[in-house]
């Protein structure tokens, strides 16, 4: 750690946490990204069952 980074910490030691805010975006970000990937497993077993009358992706 240079003397910059121990400069800074002293004058605000609190400086890397997050604030509320961004905190708050950050977790809803990762809900819409658990979101989209959850509809991507489901699209993913629907093909895999053939699920609509098309014969499945995989043949086996």
């Amino acid at each position: 750690m240079g003397w910059l980074e121990r400069r800074l910490k002293a004058v605000n030691p609190y400086a890397s946490n997050p604030g509320i805010a961004d905190r708050d975006k950050a977790a809803r970000k990762q809900q819409r990204e658990a979101r989209e990937a959850a509809g991507r497993r489901a699209r993913h077993r629907a093909e895999l069952r053939g699920g609509g009358g098309k014969k499945p992706r995989w043949p086996w």
